[in-house]
């Protein structure tokens, strides 16, 4: 019986069918993966390029660098942008955007307080729009230690400051901003999670 068995298994029929079979399937494995690897690598570029067209056009995260919006926005905080609306709707009083002051500088974080075409002055610490006072309550409440003469917006542009006025750098020493350098509208923090949340809040 373990003759049969060995000659079975000997048989150069059987060792040649094997042999082509074995043949066969190393044949065809190469394609197998370089068809397999083709397509993850089409996967990965796919998903890479659409990572970089959505955080190019719309949306990004960015990080509040200093003290100039506290207390509702803190050093550190990761907040969402988007920015699509504006190419769709002009940006409002009250909203918070990430633009930047020259084509090179970094992005900051500041609020929108005067709108194109607006008087905007600050008289005793207080801010006024075309001779009214603005209600900023449910944002700042200090004193401005400084007061600013008359400027009106031009057409384009927004007026911007930070929400801790004393100590940040923004359209009072800048300049207004024009719409091209306005990034996006800020959203929501979300990180640290502890502080995730709208920012229409404040």
């Amino acid at each position: 019986m373990q003759q049969e068995i060995l000659n079975v298994t000997l048989d150069p029929k059987l060792k040649k069918q094997l042999k082509k079979q074995i043949e066969r399937r190393h044949d065809k494995e190469p394609a197998f993966r370089r068809k397999y690897n083709l397509e993850t690598l089409a996967v990965l570029l796919f998903a890479l390029l659409a990572a970089l067209f959505l955080r190019g056009f719309v949306f990004q995260n960015t990080q509040v660098q200093g003290e100039s919006m506290m207390p509702n926005f803190v050093n550190g905080e990761q907040v969402f942008v988007e920015k699509l609306s504006y190419l769709f709707s002009e940006p409002e009083r009250g909203d918070v955007i990430i633009c930047r002051y020259g084509d090179t500088s970094s992005p900051v974080i500041k609020r929108v307080i005067a709108l194109p075409g607006e008087t905007i002055r600050i008289t005793g610490g207080k801010v006024f729009i075309n001779d009214q006072e603005l209600d900023e309550s449910h944002y700042w409440s200090g004193t401005m230690f400084s007061d600013m003469s008359s400027v009106t917006v031009p057409e384009g542009h927004v007026f911007v400051m930070g929400d801790n006025r004393n100590a940040s750098l923004d359209s009072r020493q800048e300049g207004p901003v024009p719409y091209y350098r306005i990034i996006g509208k800020a959203h929501f923090i979300i990180y640290p999670f502890d502080s995730f949340g709208s920012t229409q809040g404040f």
